[in-house]
């Protein structure tokens, strides 16, 4: 009994004459659609309760908002929409150089200004560019904050590779910044 085969299954010259100088082209070992469940958007995962403040909020209310949240990071807000971030490593900084008016510092004084957004109903692959160490504010179509995605958030929702990724892009930005 003869087994035939199929066109696609015959050796092609080209294949045959490979040169040992020439390299193949590198192949990605997955899709982009391989790092996390396309389906979901990030008001799917996200938690929906962002610790927020106003820019004119004492830092020692910033502090309980953080303590109480168990959070590394408060936005800072003004109408509902992010202005920037207050993370408890620059407050600890600020400690060093106002510790003897601490009291008196705003929110506004210590802040970084610009927070990472992503809209609602985006999809997860977003985050792939725009995550940062502190997460990223959630907001609607007007700007509004309606919650926040942090590493928690996507646990359980990214490959392994996509988690790898982040991880990758938030050292560069380090380097960078």
């Amino acid at each position: 009994m003869s087994v035939q085969t199929h066109e696609r299954q015959k050796p092609h010259h080209r294949d045959m004459e490979a040169s040992t100088f020439s390299r193949p082209h590198p192949v990605p070992l997955l899709k982009p659609s391989d790092l996390f469940n396309p389906m979901l958007t990030i008001r799917d995962v996200m938690k929906h309760d962002a610790p927020t403040c106003s820019p004119d909020a004492s830092v020692a209310e910033a502090v309980r908002i953080l303590r109480d949240e168990a959070s590394e990071a408060i936005f800072v807000v003004s109408d509902g929409r992010p202005l920037g971030l207050l993370t408890d490593r620059r407050i600890a900084l600020a400690v060093a150089d106002h510790g003897d008016n601490l009291g008196q510092l705003r929110v506004q004084d210590l802040m970084r200004h610009g927070a990472p957004t992503v809209p609602a109903d985006a999809r997860l692959g977003v985050l792939l560019e725009t995550f940062a160490d502190e997460g990223v504010a959630v907001v609607d179509k007007e700007g509004r904050i309606q919650g926040v995605v942090r590493w928690l958030e996507l646990l359980g929702h990214l490959s392994e590779r996509a988690l790898g990724k982040l991880i990758v892009n938030l050292f560069s930005l380090r380097k960078e910044g």
